[in-house]
């Protein structure tokens, strides 16, 4: 206690305390406190954040080999925790007590333990080391018994850990954790002097020396002592090789105990069972301390208000309050030294039978005379180092919580920088593949990776880049496994990651690949590739041959797992986003098809621009009367007519338009419409042609009916309304599955939304833009016009607006309200579709006669894909007559009576259709009168009745 209560030298100790390293506080702390209570052994139990485990990393002054985690249900420490009370050997029953012993056998072989408790605190040797398993096997025992000068381990500054002394071998996982070692629970003889290596003759005489028993030395002092050691020579060989093996399969897995409690009771009797029949077989019993003291601290935010007396077990101490406060650290002290006396006169053992069986060997030299209590840990050592923690745990959690969240942003670091590099490679999914790969390798120190991707149709994995090449040389250029085989297909089926410590040994492992390549896989860590909310595996990558230890580790799946959903997330956006590509190169495609036979000349253009524009009577003394039949025309002339009505409404003078992009843009409507009987370039003139007798006539723009932008949007839409028309119906493109409907079947309207794109098309083609000169927002208001008048030329839409229309048409227009404006132009643009009808009797019987050839070419195609053409369709079915009363009925007339309702000086288009109406009548009277049956041909239009 004199160390203890000297203020100087524990401010000295606060003040060193300035490394950002956790491993070198703890060394200095252990070091620090086993001085203070006189103690052989500390070591500082770590609660985990969870509070599911207790992580120890450094015995004494040396490293663990790995970082060792203890579940917190462990009885031994269990009791602690959960009373906060200090606890030592008397506060544990015997079962509690057995279950220490074999903690600390795994913490350090046997022979640490007693060749410490032999020399004592006056040795300074190297600390213990952790043995390989390989190194066993070899019958090596580098660095573990000799008789050379002994080499103390050092703290290396740079590193924050124990530097390995030589020929020292280290095991575990954790390869940043240092050497591994005890300065107290030391070999008598360690390593040969720094510098010096042993030669073959010391190799094969330090193999007649065991690690877990003491060595010559040892047991001629233990002899004189306790008399003949019980260990045979030939045990000592046979547990040479054969414990270690044991305490290293058990340290290596890095967990003590499972960290859930349904768990624990079985992995923590399988371990300690294991342990136990490792010694039993070979003759060794337990590592047991003379004292044992763990004393739990406190998060020193809250410290607890109670002092508490150490008590035996099986008694209880009186009730007390203490404040809630957080157990964050298991102070363990080994072992009390009596600093009044020499080493040489220790006590060797208490009482046959206190701490375990009657038969253990002498672990400890005699003092004779020696009391007991003074190898006793007691109420004076407690508050020393709840005081001395007092101080020196704020350093240590401060430490740690720094250690921690520079690991966090190392790891967040890392994965940003992995997640750069894939999503830097989208483009091509081969070279997003390779890096996938040289990621998976480089964060998890593998040799060899293989990345599958999974073929939902064929059930099949298929791996298309390879890392490596076959055993002759030539690279595969395609690998197919059946998703039911091997390891990868298992973890692709169950989507659960595998880590394969011996892939040799495993039952779904196929050796056909390393005998074909001659590479040879020892370990394997596969995890499956995840994406969508459903997390569907689309992928399974294959981890082989960890460089830097003997398998893959925890941490290893840990990173695996993060990094599976980065990988999950770049291959679906590269798959996702070569389709993308795919269909936009199709796209391109397409309008340099159609441009290529839209293509319109230079000298089209110049001759159509520097033509004189005549005035639209010029062009026919009729031309602004309703009754106009605009298809007599000549089709050259109808581009000069159309920039003729236009420059009559001013149009381009208003919009600034350009002549030779006005002469452009309309011969490049004109050649984007086919040849169909009915729905071609003529038929978007007459439409256009009864659009501008509308505006021109009621003086539209001049009333205020409609603004100068809905004229624009009205006269571009009427000619563009049929754009790429098929001389199908929406329904047709929807039963045959058409390209067109897979694009518009889902908003509906499929031909009309085709239109509108191929407008859109013709006004993005370079020159053709006669909205270049409109300012952002009449840009944007002309297109939404566009939109909503070429959709409306839809009858369906029509019907669904015609009770709205009939209301506005009883109630009166009103163009200040915007709904009423809507209406408007949607009736005007379906009155202007169907301005065929509103012609003289003989003009409206030969649109019929087309419109009747295009239906019956589409019936003539439904029967041949096997569907039933509707009656208008069937040419065999149909009585055109019938059908076209039907028509005017129910669609033409209700839209020309709104039209004269609204303004009654556009009734003659009205009173045309009721005129031609009567001439169906008549036909179809005439017809059933002249014939028993109902004709479909087309030979109808052609009869003398007509012309009656």
């Amino acid at each position: 206690m004199a160390l203890y209560n000297n203020t100087e030298s524990l401010l000295g100790l606060l003040a060193s305390l300035t490394e950002r390293d956790s491993t070198l506080i703890q060394v200095k702390l252990n070091n620090y406190l086993s001085k203070a209570v006189s103690a052989r052994l500390v070591f500082l139990a770590i609660v985990s954040q969870d509070e599911e485990d207790l992580h120890v990393h450094v015995l004494g002054e040396h490293c663990l080999p790995a970082r060792v985690k203890i579940s917190v249900t462990t009885p031994c420490f269990d009791r602690a925790l959960s009373s906060k009370e200090p606890t030592t050997l008397e506060n544990l029953d015997a079962k509690q007590q057995t279950d220490l012993f074999k903690i600390l056998y795994l913490l350090h072989s046997p022979a640490h333990l007693a060749a410490s408790r032999q020399t004592a605190r006056s040795l300074s040797t190297s600390g213990f080391s952790g043995h390989t398993t390989g190194a066993r096997r070899a019958g090596s025992s580098s660095g573990l018994i000799s008789s050379g000068t002994n080499t103390p381990s050092t703290v290396t500054p740079t590193s924050g850990v124990p530097a390995a002394s030589s020929g020292t071998t280290i095991s575990g996982e954790d390869s940043s954790s240092g050497a591994s070692g005890s300065k107290n629970f030391a070999a008598t003889s360690s390593s040969p002097a720094k510098g010096q290596q042993l030669d073959k003759q010391q190799r094969v005489n330090s193999d007649s020396s065991s690690p877990l028993c003491p060595s010559d030395s040892s047991r001629e002092m233990e002899h004189s002592a306790t008399g003949p050691s019980s260990c045979s020579s030939e045990t000592d060989r046979v547990l040479d090789t054969s414990i270690p093996i044991a305490h290293e399969a058990l340290l290596t897995d890095n967990v003590f105990f499972s960290p859930t409690l349904c768990e624990g009771r079985q992995r923590r009797a399988d371990r300690l069972s294991l342990v136990e029949s490792a010694c039993n077989s070979f003759n060794v019993r337990y590592v047991k301390p003379e004292s044992f003291l763990c004393v739990p601290l406190f998060n020193p935010d809250v410290r607890p208000s109670r002092k508490t007396n150490l008590q035996p077990c099986g008694t209880s101490s009186e009730p007390t309050t203490q404040e809630e406060s957080s157990t964050v650290l298991l102070a363990c002290c080994i072992d009390k030294i009596s600093t009044n006396i020499d080493t040489s006169k220790m006590r060797s053992k208490r009482k046959s039978g206190e701490h375990g069986s009657t038969d253990s060997p002498p672990l400890s030299p005699t003092a004779e005379g020696l009391k007991e209590s003074e190898l006793d840990f007691d109420e004076q050592d407690v508050e020393c180092i709840r005081e001395f923690f007092r101080y020196a745990l704020p350093v240590l959690l401060t430490t740690l919580a720094y250690e921690a969240e520079r690991r966090q942003r190392t790891n967040c670091q890392t994965m940003l920088e992995v997640a750069q590099n894939l999503f830097a490679r989208l483009e091509d999914v081969s070279s997003l593949l390779q890096e996938i790969m040289s990621e998976a390798r480089s964060l998890t120190d593998a040799e060899r990776c293989s990345l599958f991707l999974l073929d939902e149709d064929k059930k099949q994995l298929v791996a298309k880049v390879f890392d490596g090449q076959t055993n002759d040389g030539s690279s595969e250029s395609e690998v197919r496994l059946p998703i039911s085989s091997g390891i990868a297909g298992q973890v692709a089926s169950t989507g659960t990651l595998l880590n394969i410590r011996d892939a040799y040994t495993h039952p779904l492992f196929y050796r056909g690949f390393d005998d074909k390549t001659g590479f040879r896989t020892r370990n394997i860590l596969c995890f499956p590739i995840k994406a969508g909310e459903e997390q569907l595996v689309i992928g399974v990558a294959e981890l082989c041959n960890k460089t830097t230890g003997r398998f893959f580790t925890q941490f290893d799946e840990q990173l695996a797992t993060s990094f599976s959903v980065f990988c999950g997330i770049a291959i679906t956006h590269s798959l996702l986003f070569n389709k993308v590509s795919d269909a936009h190169a199709r796209i391109r495609l397409s309008n340099e098809l159609m441009m290529l036979h839209m293509n319109v000349t230079k000298e089209e253009v110049d001759k159509l621009t520097n033509m004189d524009v005549p005035a639209p009577s010029a062009l026919h003394p009729d031309f602004f009367a309703y009754s106009f039949f605009p298809r007599l025309l000549p089709e050259v002339s109808t581009p000069l007519a159309v920039i003729s009505m236009m420059t009559h409404l001013g149009i381009p003078q208003r919009w600034s338009i350009p002549a030779h992009t006005m002469a452009r843009f309309v011969m490049m409507v004109r050649k984007g419409y086919r040849d169909p009987p009915y729905h071609n370039w003529v038929h978007a003139f007459s439409v256009t042609h009864f659009a501008f007798l509308l505006i021109d006539n009621l003086r539209l723009c001049q009333t205020g009916a409609i603004s100068e932008m809905e004229a624009l949007a009205l006269m571009i839409s009427c000619m563009c309304h049929d754009l790429d028309h098929r001389g199908t119906t929406n329904s047709f493109q929807v039963d045959s599955n058409s390209v067109l409907a897979s694009l518009y079947s889902s908003e509906g309207s499929v031909m009309e939304r085709h239109h509108l794109a191929q407008a859109m098309c013709i006004l993005n083609t370079e020159s053709c833009n006669i909205l270049e000169n409109l300012s952002k927002e009449e840009y944007t208001q002309c297109l939404d016009l566009i939109r909503d008048i070429i959709l409306a030329t839809d009858l369906a839409h029509h019907l669904r607006l015609l009770g709205e229309l009939k209301e506005m048409a009883t109630n009166g227009y009103d163009s200040t309200i915007p709904r009423h404006r809507h209406l408007f132009i949607c009736l005007i643009m379906t009155s202007a579709d169907l301005s065929d009808q509103t012609k003289d009797w003989d003009s409206s019987r030969q649109v019929a006669k087309l419109i009747y050839k295009e239906f019956f070419t589409q019936g003539d195609l439904e029967k041949a894909m096997g569907n039933n053409p509707l009656v208008m369709m069937d040419r065999e079915k149909a009585f055109i007559p019938e059908l076209q009363l039907s028509f005017l009925d129910n669609i033409a007339l209700p839209v020309y009576k709104l039209v004269a309702d609204l303004f009654p000086a556009a009734s003659a288009p009205y009173e045309s259709v009721l005129d031609c109406r009567q001439r169906w009548t008549n036909v179809r009277d005439s017809h059933i009168h002249r014939h028993s049956s109902f004709t479909s041909s087309l030979d109808i239009f052609d009869e003398e009745l007509y012309s009656a």
